[in-house]
């Protein structure tokens, strides 16, 4: 009788010991399984976060380079109008003007000299300008521009493109206009010039003045004529969004996509599914939970009723 009374308080004690003992595994394993989630959560907004710097420094990479083609056509630009206008000035300071020249002949190459001059100095002091503009830009606004914008506008968006157009674009075409002027009265100059220059040899001012000529024809016809749409003003301000920092262009032609296929990292999709890992893991698996560190052992894991079945039943042991 005292021995069946012993072995059933032995028994009860060690039952009770190993549900006690099932019931901590049971935790443990629950705990094992939020640490797990925890994890998957805290890699993804490590790759999101990761993705969205990538994305960012290949954008102002992208800026960088528009910002420095448009700075190298301004140098062009100036460079180019200061070198007629110094040939220009320099013809109008060595040049002996005859006394029989005909007040007709000077009146025109006064005008056409004075002209060409003004309008070419004028269109190389607004590329100089615009050139600052650009340069400034570039190195203090864009960074904090790109900054500013949305992950999902980096491929629509450019704000160099947007800020070129709201800033220096009325400009930029007032100086090209100065230099169409220039350079279109700069033939009417060297034709002038050669009446002047060579009054004594007909022959000389008649040829001359004849490839002048032909070639102010040719650039009106063939040059002009053709890139004379580059004056023209860009597209109704319908296009353009109004965003939080800036006015956003639509149909921007963006280049960072061959950026892209070549740069980006095999373990990143591109095109539709690229966006597909910058979802939460709940919308492309089972829900997780991301709980902190100091609250792991105050939190329940997330888990399916099925998993918590297999870890209650008495099989699970048998493992």
């Amino acid at each position: 009788m005292a021995s069946s009374v012993v072995s059933a308080l032995f028994g009860s004690y060690d039952l009770r010991n190993a549900k006690q003992w099932r019931d901590e595994d049971i935790l443990h394993r629950e705990q094992e399984i939020q640490w797990l989630n925890d994890d998957v959560v805290r890699a993804h907004e490590w790759r999101n976060a990761d993705i969205e710097r990538y994305l960012r420094k290949e954008k102002l990479e992208n800026e960088h380079l528009v910002c420095a083609a448009r700075a190298d056509q301004l140098a062009t630009i100036s460079e180019q109008c200061t070198l007629l206008c110094g040939f220009t000035v320099a013809s109008m300071v060595n040049l002996n003007f005859p006394e029989e020249l005909s007040r007709f002949v000077l009146a025109l190459y006064a005008v056409s000299a004075s002209i060409v001059c003004v309008s070419l100095l004028l269109c190389t002091l607004l590329s100089s300008m615009l050139l600052l503009a650009v340069t400034r830009y570039a190195s203090s606004q864009l960074e904090l521009d790109i900054k500013r914008m949305d992950l999902s506008e980096l491929e629509i968006h450019a704000p160099f493109t947007v800020w070129w157009l709201k800033k220096c674009d009325v400009e930029h075409r007032t100086a090209m206009k100065l230099m169409l002027i220039g350079v279109t009265l700069f033939f009417q100059y060297l034709g002038t010039l050669a009446w002047v220059q060579f009054i004594h040899y007909r022959a000389a001012s008649i040829t001359i003045s004849s490839l002048s000529g032909i070639g102010f024809l040719f650039w009106q016809v063939r040059v002009a004529s053709r890139w004379r749409y580059l004056l023209t003003p860009p597209a109704s301000s319908s296009t353009f969004k109004s965003t939080s920092y800036l006015r956003d262009c639509n149909g921007y032609s963006s280049v960072r996509s061959s950026i892209y296929s070549g740069r980006l990292p095999s373990t990143i999709p591109f095109t539709k599914k690229f966006w597909g890992p910058m979802q939460s893991p709940a919308t492309n698996a089972e829900p997780l939970k991301s709980v902190s560190s100091s609250s792991r052992h105050k939190n329940k894991a997330v888990c399916k009723a099925s998993v918590y079945e297999e870890l209650k039943s008495p099989n699970h042991d048998r493992i």
